[in-house]
């Protein structure tokens, strides 16, 4: 995991670290991802995740979705005037 602005870290020094990584056909289902590190005292500190694996949109899903996102942007927008 990184803390120093680059690659998948935004800001570097803000304590916040990041890691990302591609999944390659993954199996559906949820997976527990479990990170840890040892602070200044030594002591070890740890934090977990699930990670919600879906299978692919279809074309017609993905098409579907971005009427939906033209509508509500259209919608939205017409507050704004």
């Amino acid at each position: 995991m990184l803390d120093n602005g680059t690659n998948s870290d935004d800001i570097m020094g803000d304590s916040i670290y990041s890691y990302a990584t591609r999944l390659h056909n993954p199996d559906e289902g949820v997976y527990t991802y479990t990170a840890s590190y040892m602070d200044e005292n030594g002591t070890v500190v740890s934090n977990e995740i699930e990670i919600s694996i879906y299978a692919p949109l279809t074309p017609k899903e993905l098409e579907d979705m971005k009427e939906v996102d033209s509508f509500l942007l259209e919608w939205f927008e017409s507050f704004l005037c």
